[in-house]
């Protein structure tokens, strides 16, 4: 018997998540079962009474057999729903409707995938079966999208011409995603998890174990906003990861952002490197761009949205990294004194310098003054002036 649990997922590609049915989304689903366009493309066109619903619903949402799940917008909208019916351990068929006012908007497809995966990574099912009515173009197109590939055609009822689609679960492999910032974890949550393959996630240095690792023999171990020396052993016996705010091999070393910030740029490369012995010198398998607006815990969280994107991309295509090129520029790690702020040319300096050290255990940029310690965040420029927030501690309290 397969145990349900409840999961909320995410598409980096589209606004999309999904969550398991609850009671109060029997009327709903009435609602659109009765729909003119479902009932057209049912092979029953009949309208579905409000008793017989309530049983079926109730059936499924108490069968170990059955996943119901409601796709939601951005703002939490629903916007369809996505049915699995598990017809042997191995097998399930799947069944989907989208809300009129939602069609058209290409959800369809992501919510396939996003709900297959689920039911991959999360069941013992292996291979997922759709039955379409001929005629219904925008499901095929739907699920053809989504990986689904046609079988079989048939006649069903001595009347309904039906395309057998199938998806079959591939070979799963592990992955370790390793980080130290909450919002690593959010992202993790939302979207990485929820690709295809196992995931596991460290997210504290006390936790990184190699024993561990041995026991997980991960494809690739992703590392996101890592502060630590990994062991040659790991890097040595295991495809390593990192990702570097730089155009590399420009921007070598540490303390990328506020680097690149202090220099003058707007923009950037995230580079995904395999990790060797010497830091950030290794072959690069992905660059894309990224804006160096925002203050820096808007940047970093940004920058994880498109490390999860280009994850997605390296396990699915599996590219060879390219050796760096070009001359080597070296950047060094910044250390807490100095972010004291000293002589700086212009307000636009001082924003600057303020915005790049606003995140989450980062020495905020301050001043002292008078037996008192001033930091600032959230910093403003506007009308030629500066607005921020600003902490103030009495000197002998810091540690």
């Amino acid at each position: 018997m397969i145990q349900k649990s409840i999961s909320l997922m995410s598409s980096p590609d589209q606004l999309l998540k999904l969550r398991q049915v609850n009671e109060q989304d029997c009327e709903l689903l009435w609602n659109w079962v009765n729909d003119p366009v479902v009932r057209s493309a049912s092979f029953s066109s009949d309208l579905i009474s409000w008793e017989d619903h309530v049983n079926w619903f109730n059936n499924k949402l108490n069968s170990p057999n059955s996943y119901i799940f409601i796709a939601l917008n951005d703002q939490d909208k629903p916007i369809g729903q996505i049915r699995f019916d598990v017809n042997s351990k191995l097998q399930a068929d799947i069944d989907l409707s989208i809300n009129s006012e939602e069609r058209g908007k290409n959800y369809a497809s992501y919510m396939i995938t996003l709900a297959v995966n689920y039911i991959f990574n999360y069941t013992e099912i292996t291979f997922i079966n759709a039955q379409i009515k001929s005629d219904n173009q925008a499901s095929i197109k739907s699920f053809q999208k989504a990986g689904f590939s046609c079988v079989d055609i048939k006649i069903i009822r001595d009347k309904y011409s039906v395309f057998h689609y199938t998806f079959a679960k591939k070979k799963m492999n592990n992955y370790l995603v390793v980080c130290s910032k909450s919002w690593n974890i959010k992202i993790f949550n939302e979207i990485i998890k929820n690709y295809l393959g196992k995931w596991y996630f460290i997210f504290s240095q006390e936790n990184f174990k190699i024993e561990d690792i041995k026991i997980i023999n991960p494809q690739y171990i992703f590392f996101l906003h890592w502060s630590w020396k990994v062991p040659e052993e790991i890097i040595n016996n295991y495809e390593c990861v990192c990702f570097h705010m730089t155009d590399v091999p420009y921007g070598r070393g540490g303390s990328p952002l506020q680097n690149l910030i202090i220099k003058g740029h707007q923009q950037t490369k995230l580079t995904a490197l395999r990790m060797t012995e010497e830091f950030y010198a290794g072959p690069v398998y992905l660059k894309e761009n990224l804006s160096l607006g925002g203050g820096a815990e808007e940047i970093y969280i940004r920058a994880s949205y498109l490390a999860a994107k280009m994850i997605k991309q390296i396990i699915e295509e599996q590219p060879e990294p390219i050796p760096q090129s070009g001359k080597v520029e070296n950047f060094k790690r910044r250390k807490p004194e100095q972010s004291e702020i000293s002589q700086l040319n212009s307000l636009l300096d001082l924003h600057d310098f303020i915005r790049m050290l606003d995140a989450e255990n980062y020495p905020k940029a301050f001043l002292e003054y008078q037996g008192f310690r001033y930091e600032f965040n959230r910093s403003a420029l506007y009308n030629g002036k500066i607005v921020a927030d600003v902490t103030i501690t009495p000197i002998e309290e810091i540690d």
